[in-house]
């Protein structure tokens, strides 16, 4: 089984959301998965755990690709957002990353067939969408993308009722559309890769953020 793992942060670790990541992407790989990783390079500020005790997650991975965007507001920034806006079809604030992650997504798909693509932690969800609608590859996407923190019950967010945007409204819809539970996608899985994917999910659910 060949996964496509799209996770902006995972690699390497330096926070719990990277941490969560890498230990899933240690139980794929330990469960005989073939793993490519799709992230978001760190920034030269941030204080990573040492490798010296993290590196063993992901020793198994086949391959780690880093996609490095400049997070300075600018006009660089701006046009990001309009490509990614054009080729997807979603827009919000933080999403231009999904344009060169697509980009990375489509030279794998090109060398390598897909079983799955997991994606984790916004705008992974976006790239989700993309992949699985385009090349109908079977996503499995995380329960809370794209929920978005605004949604998130107080203090954390501004609750379940707060407003948000048509295009937020429609991701959210096509994630339904497009996820492996779908019948199209659903009467191609095996008894055996359904019971690794809920393995799968137990330990998700187990983690922590």
């Amino acid at each position: 089984m060949r996964i496509l793992f799209v996770a902006p942060s995972s690699y390497p670790i330096f926070g719990a959301e990277a941490n969560v990541n890498a230990k899933m992407l240690n139980a794929l790989t330990e469960g005989g998965a073939i793993v490519d990783l799709v992230c978001r390079a760190v920034r030269a500020n941030r204080t990573c755990y040492p490798e010296s005790t993290t590196d063993f997650f992901f020793k198994k991975v086949n391959s780690i690709n880093l996609v490095k965007v400049d997070t300075d507001f600018d006009f660089s920034t701006i046009l990001r957002h309009l490509k990614t806006f054009l080729k997807t079809g979603y827009i919000y604030k933080g999403i231009d990353w999904a344009f060169d992650a697509i980009s990375v997504c489509e030279k794998l798909i090109k060398q390598y067939q897909y079983d799955y693509i997991y994606t984790y932690d916004y705008p992974s969800e976006v790239v989700g969408a993309y992949i699985a609608r385009k090349y109908k590859i079977r996503w499995v996407a995380t329960w809370n993308d794209p929920y978005m923190w605004i949604k998130y019950p107080y203090p954390y967010g501004k609750g379940p009722d707060t407003r948000i945007s048509y295009f937020r409204k429609k991701l959210i819809s096509d994630i339904g559309k497009y996820t492996f539970f779908d019948e199209w996608m659903v009467t191609d899985v095996s008894e055996s890769e359904l019971y690794f994917l809920f393995e799968l999910m137990e330990h998700r659910a187990g983690g922590s953020r």
